[in-house]
């Protein structure tokens, strides 16, 4: 099998299984119970917030908050926060092309709580319009969340002209769904007041993700309980997940110069055949996209066909974000680039790991060739 579908979920490190289950073996016990063990547990708990944040060479004004995943950390950052500070204004923004979870927290505090969601435009080079962001913060805004990489075409935004423009607006919160940057670029994530990250995007378990966000950022809280975890989010502490999660955090950031240039040559390979038959295919990536990330369309082929015929093959992509794909099966970022209708509803994203090859990418590239002459135009 070739899985080529890595920005929906990665391959579970070996080690980091080991560690997991290791971890839930030795080191069972309840770490906020007051008898011994339970405080060994709760020390290394907490050891693990202070990896994380020295492998995210955040400075000591950060905290981390343990989740279920990403979802769950960017409905804490907007609805947390939102209601927690919604004396302090009604108004946030978010862009066009963010997750479902960051689209569908914001239309829950629009419909539960008349917050007034503005949504930042990107331009059809897929960077964020600047300037219209300009038109839409005020002084009734008090958060701001815009993803740092793209998920379904793989765009690394310029946060530096949005962070200077904020500069002007000092009380407003700036958070980034980072899910797919982590591991991925070098970045300086001091830019942001808080940001979300996911395991098992970054070859670490299912379930396993962290809000970070600075220290005197108050949160109300979406799971009531026991008041763990600074009483932002309750629960019984999970030792295993949080240290397994620390481990894939510090692995991924330690060796993104060398799988980087494995995957860069991959996506170039493919990149380049596609480039080279536009008659057949629409890059809606650029070159200088995250190179994990490569997304185009079928000219005259339904990438729903193309993609279950892939799939036969032992080829395994998918359409649009495993997040939207069983709402609608086009994709809204591809549309928000100004593409027509026919290039945005027959995208396929395909999406790569340190686990792939060059010779995954020429099997892609004959596979398409093939299922090109097979499979009758259809559009």
């Amino acid at each position: 099998m070739i899985y080529f579908d890595n920005a929906a979920s990665t391959k579970p490190d070996l080690d980091i299984l080991e560690k997991y289950r290791q971890i839930n073996e030795e080191l069972y016990a309840n770490p906020s119970s007051l008898n011994n063990f339970s405080k060994h547990c709760e020390h290394l708990f907490n050891q693990t917030k202070h990896q994380i944040l020295s492998s995210l060479n955040l400075k000591n004004d950060y905290d981390v908050i343990f989740t279920s995943g990403a979802s769950e950390s960017n409905s804490l950052a907007l609805i947390g926060y939102v209601i927690k500070n919604i004396k302090k204004g009604d108004n946030i923004i978010v862009s066009e092309v963010e997750h479902a979870s960051i689209l569908n927290a914001s239309k829950y505090l629009s419909e539960k709580y008349n917050i007034k969601v503005s949504y930042l435009k990107i331009k059809s080079d897929g960077q964020y319009d600047v300037e219209h962001f300009k038109t839409l913060i005020n002084k009734k805004t008090i958060l701001v969340s815009l993803m740092l990489v793209n998920n379904e075409i793989g765009t690394i935004y310029d946060m530096s002209k949005i962070k200077e423009i904020l500069k002007e607006y000092p009380d407003v919160i700036f958070h980034s769904d980072a899910v797919q940057a982590i591991g991925k670029i070098n970045y300086d994530y001091n830019l942001f007041d808080m940001f979300t990250l996911s395991g098992h995007k970054i070859h670490s378990m299912k379930g396993q993700g962290a809000l970070i966000l600075k220290k005197n950022l108050q949160l109300s809280p979406l799971i009531f309980g026991g008041n763990q975890q600074e009483n932002i989010r309750s629960g019984t502490l999970d030792l295993a997940n949080a240290y397994c999660l620390n481990l894939a955090i510090k692995k991924a950031i330690k060796e993104i110069d060398i799988h980087q240039k494995n995957v860069q040559l991959i996506h170039d390979k493919i990149f380049k055949y596609l480039k080279n038959n536009g008659d057949l295919y629409e890059l809606n990536s650029k070159i200088d996209d995250l190179c994990y990330i490569l997304n185009f369309s079928f000219k005259h082929k339904k990438a729903s066909v193309m993609c279950e015929a892939l799939s036969l093959k032992g080829i395994q992509t998918t359409t649009v974000s495993a997040c939207s794909s069983h709402v609608d099966s086009s994709s809204y970022v591809v549309k928000a680039l100004g593409k027509n209708e026919s290039i945005y509803k027959n995208t396929l994203r395909i999406s790569f790991s340190k686990y792939n090859t060059l010779k995954e990418a020429d099997e892609f590239i004959d596979a398409v060739e093939t299922l090109n002459m097979e499979i009758k135009d259809e559009r």
